[in-house]
């Protein structure tokens, strides 16, 4: 063992032997990582109003490199409502490319996949589209790019496409097979179609091949089936509504996204270590897109394959990691560490579930957590807490629970070969 490593050993063992002595019973781990770094937490752990919510998966593996998880949670609450933002799109991009298998053994045949050409078509519920089939276009629609832009910079408009052609009911439909039944996915994210009407219903989606010809289409389809709100969701003192104006009184959030933190949790390890969940809560992808997503997920903005982002446009490498970077323009990027993740911030709420490893330490572990800071109360004025108290936070949380994996004994190192797709 390092001495570094040795060192972070020592002082962990000794918290631990506190807490111990402080309690009748083992202590969740996660709160041990919480409490013996309580100086630093303090301010997180005793304001009610972060709502904070964490939750945490040991990974060890056997000699056949085959992982077991055990989860700690701290205050999670299906009740303690949080709105999910762009984690939403973790779902419905596993959804998407299991549709497409679905698709293809409807046919009998390999008809489409996710770089195949597709248009999405504008109707009068809702005017938005995307055409994919001229001729020259050198960068055409396609679920691969639409799934790259969604997970390297949380691209909105790729999620809206994405919705249209899975369908609010199809969605629902397929989550609830899978054991996800709290889930509401019923809006596009940063959309010009935001009524409840027309996020019921989803244009028409077309696939062609490579001479143009159409080859596939999923129709405009609305959902006929109830969606219940979630019952007594309001947030905030006021909150500014869509035409700007500022009202007085809690905004109401019970007919809009939900996305328990426990199910994101899943997701991510789904997107994984698919092997580690029950067979109902997989979802059917191939190999060849789970490398994919995974691929996506792990990546930096730059480092996307059909898209383009650049550090001088914004998006910087710690973009769209919380954990560890806190999403810091200038954050100094470990080249042996990789957070395959997905993030949403929206409403003071501040989100990242991810998959962190260390190639030269062989560190895996998983990692989810909320918060939210509003101090004024208002909400959608774009007066957040993010960059003071929300990313420090996260940043902090990911650092620790990394230093107490490092010191975490194994019998067996992992396997990580499959996920360093970045040499």
């Amino acid at each position: 063992m390092k001495l570094n490593t040795l060192f972070i050993y020592l002082i962990f063992t000794f918290s631990f032997k506190v807490l111990l002595a402080q309690k009748n019973h083992p202590p969740n781990p996660l709160e041990f990582i919480l409490y013996s770094q309580y100086n630093h937490f303090k301010k997180y752990l005793e304001r009610k109003e972060y709502n904070i919510q964490i939750i945490y998966s040991q990974i060890d593996r056997d000699e056949q490199n085959k992982a077991t998880l055990q989860t700690f949670q701290y205050k999670v609450d299906i009740n303690n409502y949080f709105y999910p933002a762009s984690t939403v799109k973790l779902p419905v991009a596993l959804l998407s490319l299991e549709k497409v298998n679905k698709i293809n053994k409807t046919k009998g045949d390999a008809i489409i996949n996710h770089f195949t050409r597709m248009s999405s078509l504008a109707s009068k519920q809702c005017p938005e589209g995307a055409i994919g089939n001229f001729a020259n276009d050198p960068s055409p629609p396609c679920l691969a790019k639409y799934l790259e832009q969604m997970l390297l910079v949380s691209d909105n408009p790729s999620f809206a496409r994405i919705y249209d052609f899975l369908g609010q009911k199809y969605i629902h439909t397929q989550l609830r097979q899978k054991g996800y039944d709290s889930v509401r996915i019923v809006r596009r994210l940063g959309s010009s179609c935001y009524t409840a009407e027309q996020n019921k219903c989803t244009n028409a989606t077309l696939f062609y091949d490579s001479e143009l010809h159409l080859i596939y289409k999923e129709p405009e389809t609305c959902n006929d089936s109830t969606l219940h709100p979630i019952l007594n969701v309001s947030l905030g003192k006021a909150f500014v509504d869509m035409n700007g104006k500022l009202q007085y009184g809690p905004m109401d959030f019970s007919k809009n996204n939900f996305l328990p933190l426990q199910y994101l949790h899943e997701f991510t390890i789904s997107a994984i270590l698919p092997e580690a969940l029950p067979p109902q809560k997989r979802f059917n992808l191939s190999q060849e897109q789970l490398a994919f997503i995974r691929r996506t997920m792990g990546a930096y903005p730059r480092e996307g394959k059909l898209t383009s982002y650049r550090p001088e446009q914004g998006f910087f490498d710690a973009y769209k990691k919380y954990f560890i970077y806190g999403q810091n323009p200038v954050a100094t990027i470990k080249p042996q560490i990789r957070i395959f993740n997905i993030v949403g911030l929206a409403y003071g709420f501040a989100i990242d579930s991810a998959y962190i490893v260390d190639f030269e330490n062989k560190v895996e572990f998983f990692l989810t957590a909320v918060i939210h800071t509003n101090r004024n109360e208002i909400l959608n004025d774009n007066y957040y807490e993010y960059a003071t108290e929300a990313m420090p936070f996260l940043k902090l949380l990911g650092e620790v629970v990394y230093k107490y994996e490092l010191a975490r004994e194994k019998k067996y190192n992992p396997d990580l070969s499959d996920f360093n797709f970045y040499e």
